[in-house]
Parts: C-alpha cells; structure tokens; sequence
C-alpha cells in the first residue's frame, strides 16, 4: 500500500473483508449464468468449482484493490475479471473530499442471506455520492463509486468525514491564497508600506490642513 499519492500522505487504507472474495465468486459474470442456465442446485455445485479454477483471478483483484484517503481527496483502484477469470478492467477513480456529498452504507437482504455481510443488518455497501451523482431534475442518479465488503466500513466513512471537515476547516487548497494574501497586506500595512497613489493623497490631506489651520489662525487674528 503506497505510503504518499500526489504528494499527499495517506492517511488510511481501507481493507477489505473475509467476504469479499466469496461476494465476487457469486457475482461473476459467469457465475451468475449458472442459476439461469441450469437452475439454483446446479449452483451449488458451480460455485465451488468455479472458486478453485479462477481463484488466481480473485487474488489478484484482492491485490489491486485500493481505497486510500489522503487529506484532499479519497482514491479507488481496482482490477475486475468481468468473466471470472479473463476480460480484465482496470478501474482507478479519485475524489476530492470536498466534493463528496454522502457516504451512504447499505445493508440488505442480499448481503444477509448470501453472507455477503458480516452479520443481519450489518452494512456490507458504501456508496459514495458527490455533487454530480443527482440531475438537475433532483433525482438521484448512481453513485460515483460502491465499494463492497469494505472491513469496518461504519470505521472508514467516519475517517472520511473527519478529514473533509477538517480540509473545510483549513479552507483547502483554494483557500490558502486568499489568507496568505491577506496576511502579507497585514504585514506591509504594519510595516508602513504604501503604495505612491497612498503618499500623494496622504501629502494632499497634509496640505489642505495645514491650509485651514492657517486660515482658523487669520481668523483668529481678525476677530481679536
């Protein structure tokens, strides 16, 4: 697991749980033909099978999986076989923080009943939302990333959360300028820096009051 990505340290990795490679197991394309094909028994006996030929595929999608947080950003990569053990795709995706909306974690019957999950009602999806996955109607379309079988996934999105709020906090990337910009005009202002359209308008104030002192000093003069 890299150690720094985009001159960013990571901050945590998430790992995945014992399930996940019985989860893609099931879910291969191929794997998923065998109940239609032949009928829910002859899975039974198609899963295990089909567990010890492509068991090289499933190692090396485990090895590839990645999802790192860093303090700007949450980066995913990840290496499917869409057929179980050929038809490769090679998915990597990063998300600035501060552009995530939810981090929605699902349980379901599906995960419970075919032990996807590590308990009944425990979540087993996390299904990360930004800015881009609702229309303009309101309607939510699909997340920009669902990572499965995520250990400690309630553990991880607190994480998440926590260094987006702190990115916010510090004003981000984009808000750096700004406060080093401010900070500098401090500086010179307190130092006595002026610009030269600064010292005439000051030399000019000076001139027009010694001008009416000298004319409240000409009037006093009159009147005594």
């Amino acid at each position: 697991m890299p150690t720094e990505i985009d001159g960013e340290p990571v901050l945590l990795a998430a790992e995945l749980s014992s399930k996940w490679r019985f989860y893609r197991n099931c879910t291969c394309s191929v794997a998923s033909m065998a109940p239609m094909m032949f009928g829910i028994p002859a899975c039974l006996l198609f899963v295990p099978i089909y567990s010890l030929c492509c068991g090289k595929a499933r190692t090396e999608e485990a090895e590839s999986w990645q999802l790192v947080l860093t303090p700007s950003t949450l980066h995913f990569k990840c290496k499917l076989y869409a057929c179980g053990c050929c038809c490769q795709t090679t998915e990597s995706k990063s998300i600035p923080l501060d552009k995530i909306q939810d981090l929605a974690l699902v349980s379901d019957c599906c995960g419970d009943c075919c032990g996807f999950s590590d308990g009944d009602g425990v979540p087993w999806q996390m299904h990360v939302q930004t800015a881009g996955s609702s229309g303009g109607d309101g309607k939510a379309k699909s997340a920009e990333l669902v990572a499965f079988c995520v250990k400690d996934v309630e553990a991880f999105r607190r994480k998440v959360l926590e260094a987006k709020r702190a990115m916010l906090r510090g004003g981000g990337s984009g808000g750096a300028a700004p406060k080093a910009a401010a900070g500098d005009a401090a500086a010179e202002a307190a130092a006595g820096v002026a610009s030269p359209e600064a010292v005439a308008t000051l030399k000019r104030m000076e001139t027009l009051m010694e001008e009416a002192l000298g004319l409240m000093r000409g009037r006093s003069r009159t009147d005594a």
